[in-house]
Formats: C-alpha cells, structure tokens, sequence
C-alpha cells in the first residue's frame, strides 16, 4: 500500500555534492576546467586561476540558487524542449458531457 509507505517520493532529496545535483556540479566543474584551458590556449596563463574560479563559483551560485527553489532542477534542464508543441494562449480543459 503506497499511503502506508514511511518513506514519501515527493519530499525526498536527490544526493548533493557540496549543495548542488551531480549533473549540476558537474556542468560547473567543466565549465571551470573549459574556461582554463581556453586561457592557457591564448596564452594568457596568469589568469589561468581566477577565470577559471570565477567561472566555477558563478555557475555554483547559479545553479546553487535554483536548485535550493526546485529540488529537482537539473532535471528540467535534461528534459528535451519541444520546440513543435506551440505556445498554448490558452490552458486546455476537459469538459465531459458536453459537445463541442
């Protein structure tokens, strides 16, 4: 019986490493590793660190800041945008019994 389970799928919180979904810290950390990489190919190598913590910290405080409001935020950025679907102007309804 799910109403008797102790455990409630809703209210649970995915696993977090240091506040932030793996995928999430993840996509930081590349950005981070991609923004010093870029720097050393220009040829600027003393900004090597800065931009790249700069980088890091800021989408850490993005991505920080969303996923505190949704738990579940990385989630919506996995979902694929249909693109095809339109903008509804409208929200649909179901009306039974009744003809168009």
């Amino acid at each position: 019986m799910k109403a008797a389970s102790p455990i409630l799928p809703q209210i649970q919180r995915p696993v977090t490493l240091l506040g932030l979904p793996p995928v999430l810290f993840g996509l930081a950390a590349t950005a981070g590793s991609v923004a010093a990489v870029s720097c050393l190919m220009m040829g600027i190598a003393p900004l090597t660190l800065p931009v790249a913590v700069t980088a890091l910290g800021g989408l850490w405080a993005f991505f920080w800041q969303r996923a505190r409001a949704d738990h579940h935020y990385d989630r919506l950025l996995i979902n694929a945008r249909r693109i095809w679907k339109g903008k509804v102007r409208t929200p649909r309804s179901l009306i039974a019994g009744r003809r168009p």
